[in-house]
């Protein structure tokens, strides 16, 4: 719960306005739990609904967003897809719904919705941008930093810090394109990718009772993993339409 509580608070927290729509599906194994995830999220949505909307550029065409939260609880335990699938449902089914991943102890960077918003708005249609990513990853720069024995970083900010800190720092940025949090995809995309996964499973549910081809069994197992079976499907099937974005934005400087 601690760091689900850092996750949202992360978000509330966004320079520019957060998502237009944040959108979580929890489940909690006891009462006391669900109580102190509903009391979090009723802050949470004061905070992003209440008071004057949001600015969401800085530069170019001013637009005003009011941030909506919307939360959906479950009575029992689901998998990361089923809670996607439920999600989902609640975006609008637009060309111009772009959709943010996060995990339940994921630290937002303060920039990071304004910064996938910006090169969204200025990407060409459908047809030629399925997806963004940023191409890299800040990470604990050893094992050690990694251990259960250091002090967690509690914010963003203090990622950016150690990243300046030179050879020791206890984070260091690597090129990669490994996790969810570095895409920022259209709605349709993720639609497809649903539905490529529940035709994935069916196919493996057919072929129980037969003989089986280990190579096809593992792919299709492939599609179905959460989340690198989107990440897979994402390079797979967008190629030239997923656009590399420019990570220098990322960096803040401070005093």
């Amino acid at each position: 719960f601690e760091r689900f509580a850092l996750c949202v608070g992360s978000i509330c927290k966004q320079w520019r306005a957060p998502p237009d729509r944040t959108l979580i599906s929890w489940y909690a194994p006891s009462n006391e739990l669900a109580d102190k995830v509903q009391t979090l999220l009723a802050d949470m949505k004061k905070v992003l609904e209440s008071g004057s909307p949001f600015l969401a550029y800085a530069e170019g065409p001013a637009r005003a967003v009011r941030c909506e939260v919307v939360a959906v609880c479950h009575n029992q335990s689901l998998s990361s897809t089923e809670h996607i699938q439920r999600l989902l449902e609640l975006v609008p089914e637009l060309d111009t719904s772009w959709v943010l991943f996060s995990e339940e102890d994921g630290l937002w960077h303060p920039g990071r919705t304004a910064f996938f918003r910006n090169f969204a708005r200025q990407v060409p249609g459908p047809s030629e941008c399925l997806a963004l990513i940023a191409p890299v990853m800040a990470r604990p720069s050893s094992a050690e930093s990694a251990s259960s024995g250091v002090q967690p970083m509690k914010q963003a900010i203090e990622v950016n810090r150690e990243l300046q800190r030179g050879p020791d720092a206890r984070a260091a940025v690597a090129e990669e394109r490994s996790d969810l949090v570095q895409v920022c995809i259209r709605r349709q995309l993720l639609e497809d990718y649903l539905s490529a996964s529940r035709g994935a499973q069916e196919g493996a549910q057919q072929s129980s009772g037969r003989e089986k081809n280990q190579s096809h069994d593992l792919e299709e197992k492939q599609k179905c993993q959460w989340p690198q079976g989107l990440l897979r499907f994402v390079k797979r099937e967008t190629g030239p339409r997923c656009r590399e974005v420019a990570f220098s934005q990322f960096k803040e400087i401070t005093p």
